[in-house]
């Protein structure tokens, strides 16, 4: 595979990369199997405590290409972890919101929804964004962007998208056998019921359209919990973990990994470890925004649903299995997997992905009146890069000059 190059724009090139049909299964950048080089990252400000969006794109983009390179047994484990996580969170406010009584539930519906939502599903997000899981309405996300940067190709978002909708399927139903072992819903089950009736009572459209708004949600709270660059967000840092050279090996030690090899190597380089407390709680926010808001509005989650209504079977709701599938998993699922990887996953990647780079070169030759053909050829606005690469005009006020511009709001993928 041929080395890593940059354009003139600063964006990476691969002359190893794969092509046609080969690159859309299997991932343009993926010619060894692994998720392909990673996204070049920003340099760390460690003054600020919440990374930008792009930064937090190219985070997105490399931990999808990770996550492709797990094996089998590590995937299996997080995906089980992953839909007991979910049940766990569901459990917490059906027993806490959901034991209120139903007359307070009809006449005051605003604060019941409130209730339901700000507490306990949110903890449920949060352990798989904190603690580590495998969780398949975030895969749609995650998946989308790897999809679109050529990390993985279709092949790839097939396997991961399954691996993990399997896997969680397994984790919910092994909750609901602990849970009724438990007798934890016993004499508690009522409102577990009569929720899901609710749930299979509406129709394929309704319930799909909840599924995209849903996940929509969902996939920006794993997106702004990721923003944050620690657990609990806390005050910006004083910069004592900057890499700085000539410092006494008594007041720092080496880091590998984090600096630089030209650092390592140079003469009394050491690199101190950041030293600032914690104030308050970054990434749970960035998780339960979202979170909330969307159980609050009763939207679809169909990991949710899977322990939910099979619980609410073992209570004696009911329902058929035929009904589950027909009537919500199935819509659900499908409006999961548009609510992350459309409303998301496409819309960051069009905005900080490679897409973001092709809509740029459409939107340039739209304005400059020539055809793709002629790019290559000298011009009087604007020259051509030496590998072919159309450059931005030399204009500064133009969009697309600034766009181009190593700006903080802009970030070559």
């Amino acid at each position: 595979m041929g080395a890593p190059q940059s354009d003139p724009h600063g964006r990476e090139q691969d002359t190893g990369r794969l092509q046609g049909l080969q690159g859309v299964l299997r991932g343009r950048r993926n010619a060894d199997g692994g998720g392909g080089p990673p996204a070049p990252l920003p340099a760390a400000k460690p003054t600020v405590a919440c990374a930008t969006p792009a930064e937090n794109y190219a985070y997105h983009s490399n931990a999808a290409a990770d996550k492709y390179a797990y094996p089998y047994p590590k995937l299996a484990v997080l995906g089980v972890l992953a839909g007991a996580y979910i049940g766990l969170g569901y459990s917490l406010c059906c027993l806490c919101a959901g034991l209120l009584s139903p007359d307070f539930r009809k006449q005051q519906p605003g604060a019941f929804n409130l209730l339901f939502g700000i507490y306990g599903f949110p903890m449920g997000l949060t352990l798989c964004v904190v603690a580590g899981a495998d969780l398949y309405t975030s895969n749609c996300m995650y998946s989308a962007i790897a999809v679109y940067e050529g990390r993985y190709g279709l092949l790839g978002m097939l396997r991961c998208l399954c691996g993990s909708y399997l896997c969680n399927l397994v984790g919910a139903l092994l909750l609901v056998g602990l849970m009724v072992g438990g007798e934890v819903f016993e004499g508690r089950g009522d409102f577990v019921i009569e929720l899901a009736h609710k749930k299979v009572s509406h129709s394929f459209g309704v319930t799909l359209c909840k599924g995209i708004l849903c996940n929509w949600l969902v996939c920006l709270a794993v997106w702004q919990g990721n923003m944050a660059r620690d657990l609990t967000g806390g005050r910006p840092c004083c910069g004592a973990c900057q890499c700085m050279p000539g410092l006494p090996a008594a007041k720092a030690r080496p880091l590998a990994g984090v600096c630089t090899p030209t650092q390592r190597a140079s003469e009394g380089h050491r690199h101190l470890a950041c030293q600032c407390p914690p104030s308050s709680a970054g990434k749970f926010i960035g998780v339960f925004l979202p979170n909330s808001a969307f159980v609050s509005m009763g939207f679809e989650h169909c990991i949710a649903n899977m322990f939910l209504i099979p619980l609410s079977m073992c209570l004696g709701s009911g329902i058929s299995v035929g009904t589950f599938v027909g009537k919500n998993l199935v819509p659900t699922t499908i409006g999961n997997l548009i609510g992350g990887s459309v409303f998301v996953g496409t819309a960051y990647a069009a905005s900080f992905g490679a897409p973001a780079h092709w809509v740029a070169d459409l939107w340039e030759a739209a304005l400059t009146g020539r055809n793709r053909k002629s790019r290559d050829a000298p011009q009087t606005t604007a020259s051509a890069a030496p590998n072919g690469r159309h450059q931005a005009p030399s204009d500064p006020s133009s969009s697309f000059a600034r766009a181009r511009s190593g700006s903080a709001n802009s970030f070559n993928v």
